[in-house]
């Protein structure tokens, strides 16, 4: 674990980047940050570095807290925490930590603590949809049944119910430091991130795709079980759904969702969200996306390959070769969707299609390739030559990414200027 400092939240606002883009920033105090005690494997069993942040004045302090701080020569600290380090990189006992402790560009993890909201009801505390409406019906926001009575005759722990709400800690990652102002110890924090940083980009991919090819291979190895898959295991409407079948329609509908909801945020953007939506992925999920992909594509193939194939290590081979050919063409690949946002737009859409296809052969419909993959080739020559001329003409599309653009406002914004163009002239609206 590496050294962090502790801040305090000063507000919200923008600053704009190189680009000129207005880029959503926390401004974060983090002075008063001092090392006041360092533990180490001899004495302590591991390896620590204690940082105290805002001082206090010793008569609100307890005599252990002063007698603490004192041996440090420091002041009472109103917070203390504890971040382990490599056993010789701890800095000395009451060295100052200040904004030149991280990097501009640099990417870090946020904990901290939510407003208190107070007592508040299910539907503002857990989105409860709430019950009838109509008039009379006197459970409008109400929580409901909570199984204390006959079944199961007591309330279950962790019940969602009224309560308080807020305070709760929460750790937000891959925030990355946009600026600093070194003569106020303060930083610049991005709220609103891509979805992995570039620097990650490249290795979760290969990550993900080597990972890929030992879960083939351990498919291959466990042939009765694959070959097992595609006996009925139940009946759905008539129509019997085997392993093979329930696992293209679990993965048709994922491709959907992760399709929709990519399209979703990258032509409305996050602005509304403050942020808290907008979080950007881990590292290990990004791996498990790949696997579960790869997953969903491959054991079609996979289980083709069992019935033509008797010698399991021509089946490898061909497993290892296409992972290659995939992890060397990948990045160019990425990196040329990433660029231009209409092809995005329109690999996103082939997954939308690819998904409802693997959903209806799971329901025993088949569907054939060459009308789908006909339309991919159409619609992605048609968008070459779409670039080609955009080239030519001007600039090109652009969605909405992380940041966004200072020229363009934002809905409320927009309603903002619609709501004062109605104050001033009220006559000629209708």
């Amino acid at each position: 674990m590496s050294l962090g400092l502790l801040g305090k939240k000063l507000g919200m606002t923008h600053i704009y980047d190189d680009k000129g883009k207005a880029v959503a920033v926390t401004v974060v105090d983090v002075s008063q940050n001092e090392v006041t005690q360092v533990k180490n494997t001899e004495t302590d069993g591991y390896s620590a570095v204690q940082i105290g942040f805002i001082d206090k004045r010793e008569s609100r302090s307890t005599k252990p807290e002063i007698g603490h701080f004192k041996k440090a020569g420091s002041a009472p600290k109103y917070h203390a925490r504890e971040f382990r380090v490599e056993a010789g990189s701890a800095p000395e006992v009451g060295t100052k930590l200040d904004t030149t402790h991280f990097a501009t560009g640099q990417w870090v993890d946020v904990i901290g603590t939510t407003k208190g909201k107070g007592f508040a009801g299910v539907v503002k505390r857990y989105h409860f949809g709430g019950l009838r409406m109509t008039h009379g019906s006197m459970m409008h926001r109400r929580t409901g049944a909570i199984g204390c009575r006959l079944t199961p005759g007591r309330v279950w722990k962790n019940q969602k119910m009224p309560g308080h709400m807020g305070v709760d800690r929460r750790t937000t990652q891959n925030l990355q430091i946009v600026g600093s102002r070194p003569e106020d110890n303060i930083i610049f924090i991005s709220i609103l991130v891509d979805k992995l940083p570039k620097e990650k980009r490249e290795f979760a991919r290969k990550i993900g795709l080597f990972m890929a090819m030992f879960m083939r291979i351990g498919l291959l190895l466990v042939l009765a079980w694959i070959v097992g898959l595609v006996k009925p295991l139940f009946t759905v409407l008539e129509q019997e759904i085997s392993g093979r079948d329930l696992i293209l329609i679990l993965g048709g509908l994922f491709l959907i969702y992760k399709s929709t909801s990519e399209i979703h945020q990258s032509v409305e953007g996050e602005e509304e969200s403050h942020g808290s939506k907008a979080v950007g992925a881990t590292f290990t999920g990004v791996i498990l996306q790949i696997m579960v992909v790869d997953l969903v594509f491959s054991l079609d193939s996979i289980i083709t390959a069992v019935g033509m194939v008797d010698d399991v290590r021509i089946m490898i081979a061909a497993v290892v070769a296409s992972v290659a050919l995939m992890m060397l063409f990948a990045g160019p690949i990425g990196r040329f969707v990433s660029d231009h946002p209409t092809v995005k737009m329109l690999a996103l859409s082939f997954l939308v299609v690819v998904g409802v296809v693997l959903v209806a052969e799971g329901f025993g419909h088949k569907v054939p390739k060459g009308y789908v993959y006909f339309a991919m080739a159409f619609s992605l020559g048609v968008e070459m030559l779409n670039i080609w001329m955009r080239k030519r003409s001007g600039k090109p599309v652009q969605l909405h990414d992380a940041y966004r653009d200072a020229e363009h406002p934002s809905a409320q914004e927009v309603r903002a200027q619609g709501a004062a163009a109605f104050a001033a002239h009220p006559g000629r609206m209708n």
